[in-house]
C-alpha cells in the first residue's frame, strides 16, 4: 500500500509475452499463443483479462503487465483504498 492505493502483483516463470502483444492482451476476445503455449488446446475465450481490466477500472484502479520474452510475466493491478480502511 502506498499513497492510498493498494497494488497486487503476480509473477510467473512462463515464456513471457512479446512487447507487441502486451497492449493487445487487454482487448476483448484477444488471444495470444504465448499465454498458453504452442501445443495446448485453445480453451480461452479471450475475455478474462478484458473483464479484469473493466472491473478494476470501474473501481478507479488500473492494470498492467511487465514481461520480457523468455523471463516470465508480472501482472499487476491497483485499487484505491477508502479512508475508513486506512485507519
Amino acid at each position: 500500500m502506498e499513497d492510498a492505493v493498494a497494488r497486487v502483483s503476480v509473477h510467473d516463470e512462463g515464456p513471457g509475452i512479446a512487447c507487441e502483444e502486451q497492449e493487445r492482451i487487454w482487448e476483448r476476445f484477444s488471444y495470444t499463443r504465448e499465454l498458453t503455449g504452442p501445443h495446448e488446446p485453445e480453451l480461452s475465450s479471450g475475455l478474462g483479462l478484458y473483464l479484469c481490466q473493466a472491473f478494476i477500472e470501474r473501481h478507479r484502479g488500473s492494470v498492467g503487465v511487465q514481461s520480457d520474452p523468455g523471463h516470465g510475466a508480472t501482472f499487476w493491478f491497483t485499487l484505491p483504498i477508502e479512508a475508513s480502511l486506512r485507519g
